[in-house]
């Protein structure tokens, strides 16, 4: 019916039945479909004043709620996907402007880089945000029948889904909706599709919509920021010495954030004070779950002149090292084959704070 439909969606307008007098029961039913208010006929100007101030004082707190939600929606979001980087304010920002719109949006990241967490933020910042977030993890019935009311559906692993499902899933995306979808895919957009893991012809709806969220390893500066929130989170009491936060900070990540908030949980677990030293965090990270990455970097080579003091050459040395470390002192240590106590004396006497 016109008036059902028409009153659909988040940005409907305000619909008015005109009503033969009496005609009570057509009134109602009009309501009941989504009409704002009804008018009898012969309409009488008082009456039409009257609903359109209603409606314009309802509208003005619909937008306040709505603008409070969005406010809200954007503080959470600040407070779950941290980070001070500037790789991972990009990433924010790229969020921000995808909810803007309604079309359809590609979330890619390496596994263990909060792509459900983004999908979130991106649903409670758009229009349809006080509507249903939906995670579709299996089957993706759900197109067929959608949820009244708009909302938002999420499609994890979007690589992993059958040839027959994306088919259905680009057919679903190419006509209008209520529901608005958001993918997520755990590689390369364009490797997956190479591989033949996604559709091309999906990919090619896809491809200016998608919002990429950088691996823990290059966003280094915001492993201590999020260490100490889960750490807080798990036990307030607790904190990390100076050389453990270097470990978390120079470790390769390839679990990514799900990985840090698991070695953080165990580690608070292993602690037997306050102070969670760096033995326990290079325990857990030199350990089978870490599974480091294979990849290796080559090692800077010092050249140290004829005539050059040894004590040069050993300031030449220890600030090489510790660059390749990445500042890590502990890391430092190990290279050199000198203990902690000695890396930490040479770096303040020839001055060499990271």
């Amino acid at each position: 019916m016109f008036v059902e439909e028409i009153s659909r969606g988040p940005a409907a307008p305000a619909v008015l039945a005109l009503v033969d007098s009496g005609e009570l029961e057509t009134a109602v039913r009009a309501m009941a479909l989504g009409a704002a208010d009804f008018l009898w006929r012969p309409v009488s100007d008082a009456r039409v004043t009257g609903i359109l101030a209603r409606l314009a004082r309802e509208r003005s707190a619909a937008l306040r709620t709505e603008d409070l939600r969005v406010r809200l929606s954007r503080a959470e979001m600040s407070s779950v996907l941290l980070g001070q980087s500037p790789r991972w304010h990009a990433a924010l920002a790229a969020i921000e402007r995808a909810a803007g719109t309604n079309a359809p949006v590609l979330i890619a990241g390496e596994a263990g880089t909060e792509q459900e967490e983004a999908a979130r933020a991106l649903h409670g910042l758009s229009s349809r945000g006080a509507g249903p977030f939906i995670r579709i993890a299996d089957s993706i019935g759900v197109l067929a029948t959608p949820p009244a009311g708009a909302g938002t559906l999420f499609v994890p692993s979007l690589e992993r889904r059958t040839p027959a499902d994306q088919e259905a899933l680009r057919r679903y995306v190419e006509q209008p909706s209520a529901f608005r979808v958001v993918f997520g895919v755990n590689e390369s957009p364009d490797e997956a599709v190479a591989a033949g893991r996604i559709d091309p012809a999906l990919m090619a709806f896809l491809e200016d919509r998608v919002v990429h969220l950088p691996p823990l390893r290059e966003r280094a500066e915001d492993v201590d920021l999020l260490a100490r929130h889960f750490l807080e989170d798990r036990d307030s009491s607790l904190v990390f010495d100076v050389e453990a936060l270097d470990a978390l900070r120079t470790h390769d990540w390839p679990g990514n954030v799900r990985e840090l908030k698991e070695v953080v949980r165990r580690a608070a677990g292993l602690s037997d004070g306050a102070v969670i030293g760096s033995t326990v965090v290079l325990s857990l990270l030199a350990g089978p779950r870490a599974r480091r990455r294979a990849r290796r970097r080559k090692p800077p080579v010092v050249k140290i002149a004829v005539g050059a003091s040894l004590a040069d050459g050993e300031r030449r040395l220890i600030q090489k090292t510790l660059e390749f470390a990445r500042g890590s002192k502990p890391k430092t240590a190990e290279l050199l084959k000198l203990s902690l106590k000695t890396i930490y004396n040479k770096i303040k006497e020839y001055g060499l704070e990271h």
